[in-house]
């Protein structure tokens, strides 16, 4: 299955603070899903996707177009069916770029957000200053990244107004800040 959506539009917004702020928003995403059963009966899903802050023509070119989504899909589908299951435990593992990326971005960013922080539904509630990782991790959020390198989606306000900015989250393992703007 191909699935796209688009996102378009002008997003304005007015606060109490005085801010009067409006922006034109712009958010693509295409995910190609390719579906396989093993010979048990079990079904595994194979997926390829992208979007972000982009127009149509970033579906055009390279691997991104709908028919290689669907090949990488396939592919993957394909590895899926002929997997073994991986052993239980710690191991040490290199990961490529776009998988650090999602990690990061599920394990740091979602459960450094302010709603989980202040009602402390994150494990990471009153750990600022706390060695979390290894030295050789930082992570830093940021809502204006470079869009053709990095992808992702820019958002020069968040819902309160206030323009993003750059935030060190964990720096050489230690967590510095939460995701949050006002004190």
């Amino acid at each position: 299955s191909v699935t796209r959506m688009n996102l378009n539009g002008p997003k304005m917004l007015v606060n109490s603070d005085g801010s009067q702020i409006d922006w034109e928003f712009l958010i693509t995403d295409m995910r190609v899903n390719v579906t396989s059963k093993t010979s048990s009966g079990a079904m595994v899903i194979g997926a390829e996707g992208h979007g972000g802050t982009l127009g149509l023509e970033a579906f055009e070119s390279g691997n991104n177009t709908p028919e290689k989504m669907g090949e990488i899909a396939g592919k993957n589908a394909k590895e899926q069916l002929q997997a073994k299951s991986c052993p239980a435990g710690k191991f040490r593992a290199l990961v490529e770029e776009d998988l650090v990326g999602v990690l990061a971005h599920e394990s740091f960013g979602h459960l450094s957000e302010a709603d989980f922080i202040v009602t402390g539904g994150s494990p990471l509630t009153d750990k600022v200053g706390t060695v979390l990782g290894t030295e050789h991790a930082t992570i830093i959020d940021g809502g204006i990244p470079d869009i053709k390198k990095f992808g992702g989606l820019w958002l020069p306000y968040d819902d309160q107004g206030t323009a993003t900015n750059q935030t060190t989250v964990l720096e050489k393992g230690v967590l510095k800040h939460y995701l949050h703007n006002r004190g």
